[in-house]
């Protein structure tokens, strides 16, 4: 009987996983059939260090359904606290109408910077060499921890078919 469900698709806690593609169309199936919405706070899901890119549930949403809630936090300016939300667009107006006077916490000046950061291309060039930083950084850590660990510990991500 549920109405609305808040999921982190992309980030799973507390072990970090990934829901898979399956179960991202049966939640949309779910959200439909029960006339439902899911937040989908996707976070972090700008690096993923293995397997290929799976799309978000907005990517994939059809009818509607999900509420997208994203952060710029974990890419690129923790300090900044800037957020944003995608709404379905028969929400939109209902939220505008209620909460579009709302008093906003981010900086004017912040929020113009990143637009035009974003705009003119430069926060996706941001992104493709973060990825590239902390994938090394991640296969670094991981391999240390084999090399001073060895089959002492076993990883989450082994269940899930990672690296170790």
């Amino acid at each position: 009987r549920a109405k609305l469900v808040y999921i982190t698709p992309s980030h799973q806690f507390p072990y970090g996983m990934v829901l898979p593609i399956q179960k991202r169309l049966k939640l949309l199936e779910w959200a439909s059939r029960e006339k439902a919405y899911i937040i989908e706070d996707d976070y972090d899901s700008e690096f993923r260090y293995q397997g290929r890119p799976i799309p978000s549930l907005k990517a994939l949403d059809k009818k509607e359904n999900v509420i997208y809630l994203g952060t710029f936090s974990k890419s690129f300016l923790p300090g900044a606290r800037l957020s944003y939300i995608v709404l379905p667009s028969k929400l939109a107006d209902e939220f505008q109408e209620k909460l579009g006077r709302y008093s906003q916490s981010a900086s004017p000046i912040i929020q113009k910077a990143m637009f035009l950061f974003r705009k003119e291309g430069f926060f996706e060039r941001h992104i493709r060499k973060m990825k590239k930083v902390y994938q090394e950084k991640h296969k670094t850590l991981i391999s240390a921890i084999k090399t001073h660990f060895g089959n002492a510990v076993e990883s989450s991500a082994k269940k899930r078919g990672s690296i170790f």
